[in-house]
């Protein structure tokens, strides 16, 4: 009696719910429960037969459409960056600074290096009229050894050089004591550019490495190191 009882509960339940579906889908039909069963079947077959089908093909691509192909450097890459109104790419690779357009893909300027030096990081000004790029080479190795251990340490000698954004005119060369130039960064305002320097030994895990790291601070107006 329960069971019976059970079965013809769900059973009602079953079509109010069918019921339920059918007249949001603005068909008002009232089923059995066989019917619902029946129904119910009938639409996941149709369901399966559905997803076996293959997908529509999506629209081709404008005919129109061209291929952006960006000029090469001839070594690593190692900064990239973006012009503020992000109409241009500037990249550090090797001994050159290039600057592409990024809509058309050609080279827009192509900016030297200084001295046989390689370039490690290009940075723009905020408002998009400056590009410095930092490069640094390998001046003279020391090595130093305490007890069992050879501490060798590689002195760089660098340049930052800050050109005009559109022209790729020097507007400044930066060079505190023939320092490297590692990588560099404009403050949000513009008033500073951030330099980062320093020799570095091969012994990357020795605590009294006789090597400095340190940051410059540059005022972008007068272009002398202030801190």
């Amino acid at each position: 009696y329960k069971m019976t009882f059970g079965f013809r509960r769900f059973s009602r339940l079953l079509s109010i719910v069918i019921l339920a579906i059918l007249a949001g889908s603005g068909h008002l039909i009232i089923n059995t429960p066989n019917q619902a069963f029946t129904q119910l079947s009938q639409a996941s077959g149709q369901t399966k037969a559905q997803e076996g089908r293959s997908p529509a093909s999506s629209p081709s691509e404008p005919a129109n459409k061209k291929e952006v192909v960006f000029p090469r450097h001839d070594n690593v890459i190692p900064s990239v960056t973006f012009s503020p109104d992000g109409k241009r790419l500037a990249s550090a690779g090797d001994n050159v600074v290039k600057v592409t357009d990024l809509e058309t893909g050609k080279e827009v300027l192509k900016l030297k290096n200084s001295r046989g030096m390689h370039f490690f990081s290009v940075a723009y000004s905020p408002d998009g009229r400056m590009l410095a790029g930092a490069q640094s080479q390998l001046k003279e190795k020391t090595s130093q050894r305490t007890g069992d251990t050879t501490i060798t340490t590689l002195f760089y000698y660098g340049e930052v050089l800050v050109w005009d954004a559109q022209t790729g005119a020097i507007k400044a060369k930066l060079n505190d004591d023939n320092n490297p130039a590692w990588a560099l960064a404009f403050s949000p305002d513009g008033k500073w550019l951030a330099v980062a320097t320093g020799p570095i030994p091969e012994e990357k895990d020795c605590p009294n490495c006789p090597a400095f790291w340190e940051i410059t601070l540059w005022d972008t107006e007068s272009w002398k190191p202030v801190r």
